[in-house]
């Protein structure tokens, strides 16, 4: 089970940990600044001092060097790997106080296909990645774009860079509420991807 610590968005998960606590093998997460925080880490705490919890069950999402293996299924040809952020980044995010350059990355692998998980990542966190992944293009069938193509980029230029240079799409996907008060999706993300295609 995949959880993020903001601790405005546990409930479920919390509530997912009290039901099904005897089936989850490992909870993977990024400890942003607000962990400690939450209802979701009070609960894990209190399973980790009654044993009800291995240790061995929680599982720190932060890149090691590399893109991250966190699951596969090799019968079905699934990987599920976190490319987004490495503990270094997101220390520096924390001690910033920002909090969307916390945000996990994940690429799911179904045999020849990648589907990109971006939740909230900064263009920072993208520039990264390409560092990491050798300055090649990364070829994806779906994006989940970006913060919800709201703001996560300084300029077009760096738009234009992300959607024409370091990402190849094939489907962008932009989760958003219809009546949200962030502007979400913003023209200027739109008018990019549309761009280069």
């Amino acid at each position: 089970m995949l959880f993020r610590s903001d601790g405005s968005k546990t409930g479920g998960a919390v509530s997912l940990l009290g039901e099904y606590q005897d089936r989850i093998r490992r909870i993977c997460f990024v400890q942003d600044d607000q962990f400690l925080k939450t209802s979701f880490w009070r609960r894990i705490s209190e399973l980790l001092k009654t044993k009800k919890l291995p240790e061995s069950h929680l599982v720190r999402l932060e890149v090691t060097g590399h893109f991250q293996e966190v699951w596969a299924d090799p019968a079905k040809s699934l990987r599920l790997k976190v490319i987004s952020p490495s503990a270094a980044e997101n220390l520096m995010a924390q001690a910033e106080g920002s909090q969307n350059p916390t945000s996990a990355v994940l690429i799911l692998e179904a045999r020849e296909q990648k589907i990109v998980f971006s939740a909230d990542s900064e263009m920072s966190q993208w520039r990264a990645i390409h560092r990491r992944a050798g300055g090649n293009r990364m070829k994806c069938e779906i994006l989940a774009v970006p913060h919800h193509a709201g703001q996560f980029h300084s300029s077009k230029k760096d738009l234009d860079w992300l959607f024409g240079e370091a990402l190849d799409v094939g489907v962008a996907v932009v989760s958003v509420g219809t009546t949200n008060s962030y502007g979400h999706p913003r023209q200027d993300v739109i008018s990019a991807m549309t761009k280069h295609g």
